[in-house]
């Protein structure tokens, strides 16, 4: 769809701008990868999902590449666990710390496009759609790096819930409320109050027979609402800046 083809187009143009200025390789590529995508976008997207690009971000030889190194941070315990979402987030992050000043917000704005428009998870893209977002509200690069703090905190809390559920959990990685403690003693004011009463239960399509059934609850929540509940947003801002500027 023209949407999802602008979507991609946005997505490599916000990476040109926002991957680490410190790695001019991978900032290089994305622009490079940008540019083919506005001159013939059909010579570079494989015709069917089960054929590659040519494109690897960074110049890698292979996007198994990814698999050492940097992204080792990402390994679960098993197959399955953590891995490509943890990978994801991490370069969102990453993304947001490292924009140029005064364009957090369209980086934004990039990512949760990108997010809507691909992510395979059908139920988690639902869920992400709800998780309040107004970009009039978002007008600096601390309040974008906050948003998406917010926003993956409340993804952590829908899969705590169903990683209990289901008891389907990575045991070395329990899915809790970021940073923690022990990872950023600055970022709480105090013990956190807890989170605001969840709101009314989703719905989610069962990919079997296509019904709906019921979601856990999670509180659709601010970062006002984060602020609230005893966390210290400088404090916050400064941790994503120390973890994710390179």
């Amino acid at each position: 769809p023209p949407e999802d083809k602008q979507a991609l187009i946005t997505f490599m143009g916000t990476a040109c701008q926002a991957l680490p200025p410190s790695n001019a390789t991978c900032r290089q590529s994305a622009c490079d990868f940008e540019k083919q995508l506005k001159q013939d976008f059909l010579s570079v997207i494989p015709a069917t999902p089960d054929d590659d690009t040519n494109w690897v971000l960074c110049n890698r030889q292979s996007w198994d590449d990814f698999a050492v190194g940097f992204t080792a941070q990402c390994k679960g315990t098993w197959p399955g666990k953590r891995g490509f979402t943890c990978g994801l987030w991490t370069l969102f992050h990453m993304m947001l710390a490292n924009a140029p000043e005064g364009k957090g917000p369209e980086v934004l704005r990039g990512i949760r496009t990108t997010l809507l428009s691909f992510f395979d998870c059908e139920d988690c893209r639902a869920h992400f759609a709800t998780i309040p977002f107004d970009a009039a509200e978002i007008s600096s690069n601390e309040q974008a790096m906050l948003w998406m703090w917010s926003a993956h905190n409340q993804v952590n809390e829908r899969v705590r819930q169903l990683e209990e559920m289901y008891q389907d959990g990575d045991p070395s990685w329990p899915k809790q409320q970021w940073p923690s403690p022990q990872d950023c003693p600055t970022c709480r004011r105090a013990a956190l109050r807890g989170a605001p009463a969840p709101a009314a239960t989703a719905l989610m399509v069962d990919a079997e027979d296509g019904q709906p059934v019921p979601d856990v609850p999670v509180a659709r929540t601010t970062v006002e609402d984060a602020r609230k509940a005893g966390w210290d947003l400088d404090g916050v801002v400064k941790f994503l800046r120390d973890t994710y500027v390179l």
